[in-house]
């Protein structure tokens, strides 16, 4: 493979199929060839959500939204896993700044914030 394309290509693959460590390897290179690559960050995190590796998904949705301030499921996505770790202040925030930039935020996952 030759561009950050193909590998974020080769990586969704993957995901369909569920292998997401392979997945995972394909996100990271597409990023190393394109270190600014949006997609490979959001997509990265939620392969690691899925293996339950939270502090690396909270970690690519943090760049995701470094790289992209407007990304409301970034925010709405990293806010789940803040849940899930039971930092409710942090999963608030996120929730809150999704729905300031349009994004629906179940009543559930306020409800969760309370």
């Amino acid at each position: 493979m030759n561009s950050a394309d193909d590998w974020l290509e080769s990586a969704s693959k993957k995901v369909v199929l569920k292998n997401y460590p392979g997945a995972i390897t394909d996100y990271t290179q597409a990023i190393s060839l394109k270190p600014d690559y949006v997609a490979a960050y959001f997509n990265r995190g939620l392969a690691k959500f899925a293996l339950n590796d939270n502090q690396g998904a909270i970690a690519d949705y943090t760049k995701t939204i470094n790289l992209k301030p407007n990304d409301a499921v970034a925010y709405s996505k990293r806010g789940i896993v803040y849940l899930m770790l039971n930092q409710r202040s942090k999963a608030l925030a996120d929730f809150m700044k999704a729905k300031d930039l349009g994004y629906r935020v179940s009543q559930e996952a306020w409800d969760l914030c309370g």
